[in-house]
Order: structure tokens, then C-alpha cells, then sequence
């Protein structure tokens, strides 16, 4: 008698779009006179995208919008007084 096993892998066929994780926090200044810049990030992966989706899209006046796997934001620190 002959066993036959029929195995089936199960194909998700529609695409999951990404969506943006929280910011992190911000990092230290990067001077403590002024011009210094202060950085966080976020990024794709609550939750990643998935088959074959497209990952999460940022937009920006220089290069319109755009899909990314994280977005930066960066912002000019206050004087630091001495």
C-alpha cells in the first residue's frame, strides 16, 4: 500500500503595506554652541511590509514622496548657556 502525502504551502498573495514604528528619542546635541543639531529616527517595521509591498512613504518638498525604511528628523539645538 502506498502512502501519498500531499503538502501545500499556503501563498499570501496580497500585498501589506508597512507602517511607521515610534520616533526614537532624540540624541545629545551635537555642540554646545550654536549650529549644533540634535537627530531621531523611526522607522518601517510596525509592522515591515510584506509580499512585496512597498515600504512606508515619507514626503519632502526636495524629492516629493517617496517609500523609505526609516525617516530622519533633525533639529537645530538652543544655545547653551556657560
Amino acid at each position: 500500500m502506498n502512502n501519498v502525502i500531499n503538502l501545500f504551502y499556503c501563498i499570501h498573495s496580497e500585498a501589506e503595506s508597512g507602517g511607521w514604528g515610534p520616533w526614537t528619542n532624540w540624541t545629545h546635541c551635537s555642540s554646545t554652541c550654536i549650529g549644533g543639531t540634535k537627530t531621531r529616527y523611526r522607522f518601517c517595521d510596525s509592522p515591515p511590509p510584506r509580499y512585496g509591498a512597498k515600504f512606508c512613504e515619507v514626503s519632502s518638498p526636495i524629492v516629493g514622496r517617496r517609500s523609505t525604511r526609516a525617516q530622519r528628523e533633525i533639529f537645530l539645538c538652543e544655545k547653551t548657556a556657560r
